[in-house]
């Protein structure tokens, strides 16, 4: 049996759809820190992500330019994400990233 996984989808917070969207990737700004779990900002709204290992966040701090790569789960006010992978992009020239993907 082959198992595929569904390919992550570079979306804005605001267009993340719980029903259709499983993976999703998401630039933004960190607002919050907590043990386990962010707040993005990515200008069009926020959202927590949480993950299993604390290691992935302890180099992050507020302000931070991250791009995370998260599961996304269905619950009754919306949704919440299981963060996989984030990279620190605070090095990133956001408004030429922005140029070349909008």
């Amino acid at each position: 049996m082959d198992f595929k996984r569904q390919p992550f989808v570079e979306k804005k917070i605001s267009e993340i759809d719980s029903e259709r969207d499983t993976n999703v990737c998401i630039l933004g700004n960190v607002i919050d820190i907590k043990k386990d779990m962010i707040v993005i900002d990515d200008g069009t709204d926020k959202t927590a992500v949480f993950f299993t290992d604390e290691n992935a966040l302890k180099n992050l701090k507020i302000n931070n330019t991250v791009r995370m790569f998260g599961t996304v789960l269905p619950t009754p006010d919306g949704f919440e994400i299981r963060g996989e992978i984030i990279q620190d992009m605070s090095n990133l020239d956001i408004d030429l990233y922005k140029s070349l993907t909008d």
